[in-house]
């Protein structure tokens, strides 16, 4: 059962279909769900549910905890729950948030709600390139100070890079954005992007070829949040550094 409601922008669907294929049907209609579970989007909604699948687009759209207003959830005694289409405020705690991610302790989710986004008119891939990890590391720094998130952000294997930059040195990383949107909020993004690139003296690629679009699309997909190469510096410095920290965080539960 699938039920689109193009008012409220939302989709209503049996939870034993597969997000992939969920996707593909509303797209036929120019909606999009803005989630991904890496990396081939296979999982069922079911699944996506009870174990709270990551979205690969979390950083710009949430997970599925706040794609989802809506769930029946089935209990073993054969009681079916269903939270309200309405403020939390005016509803007390949001079941929803509760049984997602509970393994189907609070109930088998057999229907969902999710929310649906407009198919963008503007997609744009972009590479970053750096000499070396430390650059690569000041970089996405620096992208999450920035006053928006971008969806796509991961870093790409050098055999790929070669393709989208042949210039490119030896043994240098590159980092894939993906950006998607109205056309003048994707450009003003674009903006921040190149100056943050500037300023950390990244060279930066701009992925004009839609086929190598979709390639580099799906390599940010299935690549690991770090590069394979080399492990991410520690942020809180030495080691003991960081146990003070946790035993600060302790103290606080």
């Amino acid at each position: 059962m699938i039920e689109i409601d193009k008012i409220s922008q939302l989709v209503s669907s049996d939870t034993d279909i597969a997000m992939g294929d969920l996707e593909k049907l509303v797209a036929r209609e120019g909606y999009t769900l803005n989630y991904f579970a890496a990396p081939h989007n296979r999982a069922i909604l079911a699944e996506v549910l009870e174990q709270r699948i990551p979205n690969a687009y979390a950083e710009c759209f949430g997970g599925i905890e706040d794609l989802c207003v809506q769930a029946l959830w089935s209990q073993p005694d054969g009681t079916v729950y269903r939270n309200v289409l309405a403020p939390r405020s005016a509803t007390g705690p949001d079941f929803n948030k509760l049984a997602i991610g509970a393994g189907g302790a609070l109930g088998i989710p057999i229907q969902a709600t999710l929310k649906l986004f407009r198919v963008p008119p503007v997609h744009r891939v972009v590479c970053a390139v750096f000499p070396d990890l430390k650059h690569l590391n000041l970089f996405r720094r620096a992208l999450a100070k920035l006053p928006f998130r971008l969806p796509l952000v991961r870093p790409l294997p050098g055999r790929l890079l070669k393709e989208l930059w042949p210039e490119a040195e030896p043994g240098s990383l590159a980092l894939g954005m993906a950006l998607w949107g109205e056309g003048a909020l994707v450009n003003a993004q674009l903006e921040w992007v190149v100056a943050e690139a500037e300023r950390k003296k990244a060279e930066l690629v701009s992925v004009e070829d839609e086929a190598l679009q979709k390639k580099a699309g799906a390599a940010m997909l299935e690549a690991p949040t770090v590069p394979d190469e080399a492990e991410e510096e520690n942020p809180y410095g030495d080691e003991d550094a960081r146990k003070k920290l946790e035993r600060r965080i302790m103290n606080l539960r």
